[in-house]
């Protein structure tokens, strides 16, 4: 698990058990519960994104990114 990044597909197997009182996160959503993983498998390990992946981020619309970003709307894909 230390190789993992935050980017990655992953697939977990495990047993979910209740937080001991003291390890409670009231700021996760699942902040009550912990996983002890017993098997994972790796779907696909992502490439470094040019930005952090995290919730509510804001990004720089006029970004200059190496990657072409598509748009696709019924059927009729564009290179934006």
């Amino acid at each position: 698990a230390k190789s993992l990044r935050s980017e990655f597909v992953i697939g977990v197997k495990g047993q979910v058990n209740i937080r001991p009182e003291d390890a409670i996160n009231p700021q996760m959503a699942t902040g009550q519960i912990e996983l002890y993983v017993s098997d994972l498998e790796i779907f696909n390990p992502a490439k470094t994104t040019p930005f952090e992946i995290e919730d509510n981020l804001e990004v720089n619309e006029n970004y200059d990114s190496p990657i072409d970003i598509w748009t696709c709307a019924d059927q009729n894909c564009r290179i934006n």
